[in-house]
């Protein structure tokens, strides 16, 4: 009987379930047929019985519809049916591209096939290598364009000249901004060149930004002072910075550091206190001013300082007016 059925087979079979699509059926009695006759009394027997059956059946089908509603509503909210999922490469909280790289490198590993990185199932699995092809085509015949302007304008108008050659050029190369999806093409063109301005201007007139001294090195707006090369950036000391700056870069003596994103003070020469730390480490210390950790200075890959400097002794014979140009380039540290 039903009755008999445990949830578990009960589960089992609603879980296993699938119903058929109802197909109507028209029920056509039989002709020229006719009931069995009985006895009044046969017929009141049959009738209590039929009559009980029913109770009973009825009964049974109540508690079994009671139970099949309990396991449907536990299959719905198990959580135990799958819903399917649109592939999205660009969001990160959803680890689309995580699931997919980590079943592909589970197959891979089983015949031996070298693992792919999220990188790479990203770009074969959003079908990136189409939009890459498309764009990569347009900027290289962007910068061919570019490399006809440098090499026919230029020598055009200073055919004996390199410099001005390739100055000239580079006043009329335009740069291109490219949208393929919103179809749009938008080009701009720089105002105007590096500009070459000198170490050492004459203050003669109040003017950082004034006439050169003579003979003075130049520097472009482009530029950035840097380090010796192959140098331990985090281990560089304050004064093995201002040591280096001055040895690169014509004897400046720099007097106060300023880390540029913060505007915070690293160093004055005319601190008592800041004296007294020259030796310490000119990341550590700064990444220690503005209270970062080792991932906040990794992320941000390189720290620009701002240097206040004055001319070498030697300047300063030459032209006693002479100070160091306010647009000194920063001071680029990579850690």
């Amino acid at each position: 009987p039903l009755s008999t059925i445990t949830d578990a087979e009960l589960q089992a079979a609603v879980d296993a379930a699938t119903l058929p699509e109802l197909v109507p059926q028209r029920v056509v009695a039989e002709e020229n047929a006719t009931p069995a006759a009985s006895s009044p009394t046969d017929a009141a027997q049959d009738a209590a019985a039929a009559e009980r059956r029913a109770a009973e059946e009825a009964a049974e089908q109540a508690a079994l519809v009671t139970r099949i509603d309990a396991a449907v509503e536990k299959r719905r909210t198990s959580g135990s049916r799958l819903a399917p999922e649109v592939f999205e490469k660009d969001d990160e909280a959803n680890s689309h591209v995580e699931f997919v790289a980590a079943v592909a490198n589970i197959r891979a590993a089983s015949y031996g096939i070298a693992a792919a990185t999220n990188m790479e199932v990203k770009r074969i699995a959003g079908r990136i290598v189409p939009a890459m092809i498309t764009t990569t085509a347009v900027v290289t015949g962007l910068a061919t364009l570019q490399a006809c302007r440098l090499l026919a304008v230029g020598a055009e108008k200073h055919p004996n000249d390199p410099a001005e050659t390739w100055r000239a050029a580079l006043t009329g190369c335009a740069n291109t901004a490219v949208n393929l999806s919103d179809m749009a093409f938008t080009q701009s063109f720089e105002a105007s060149p590096p500009t070459r301005l000198p170490f050492f201007v004459d203050n003669a007139a109040g003017s950082t930004t004034g006439r050169a001294v003579a003979q003075s090195p130049t520097f472009t707006t482009w530029e950035e002072l840097s380090l010796p090369h192959g140098t331990a950036a985090k281990d560089v000391t304050i004064a093995e910075a201002i040591a280096a700056v001055a040895a690169r870069y014509h004897g400046l003596r720099v007097i106060q550091i300023v880390e540029a994103s913060k505007n915070a003070w690293v160093y004055d020469a005319s601190s008592g206190a800041d004296a007294r730390h020259v030796d310490f480490p000119l990341v550590g210390w700064t990444q220690r001013l503005l209270g970062l950790t080792d991932d906040d200075v990794a992320a941000l890959g390189r720290l620009a300082f701002i240097l206040r400097c004055e001319p070498p002794e030697a300047v300063r014979q030459a032209c006693p007016n002479a100070v160091v140009n306010e647009h000194l380039p920063p001071l680029v540290v990579p850690v």
